[in-house]
């Protein structure tokens, strides 16, 4: 595979104020028609929550493709996928542990 047909994706998450942030960033060797879809499934004090975001990217953004917050002792599964034309490209799973 060529580095213009390469897709990276990546959550990176801060912990500050006692929240957890996770930003969503995907990244292509050119300028692609691709959709990202996060899902987390998490649980805390407050009790259980589901959320999912969706979208699409053109692969060369350099700003996180979205951000979402959480309480800092949060549980549970992130969940996000990129595709082209319905063909997953990219799959991550991340546990959140608070």
């Amino acid at each position: 595979m060529s580095i213009d047909n390469a897709v990276v994706a990546d959550i990176k998450s801060t912990r500050h104020n006692g929240h957890l942030t996770l930003a969503v960033h995907v990244h292509a060797g050119r300028s692609r028609a691709l959709t990202w879809r996060l899902r987390a499934e998490v649980e805390s004090r407050g009790g259980r929550s589901t959320t999912q975001q969706a979208g699409p990217t053109n692969g060369l953004q350099t700003a996180p493709v979205c951000t979402t917050q959480f309480n800092d002792d949060v549980v549970g599964m992130v969940e996000l996928e990129v595709s082209e034309d319905n063909i997953q490209l990219a799959h991550l799973r991340l546990p959140l542990t608070g």
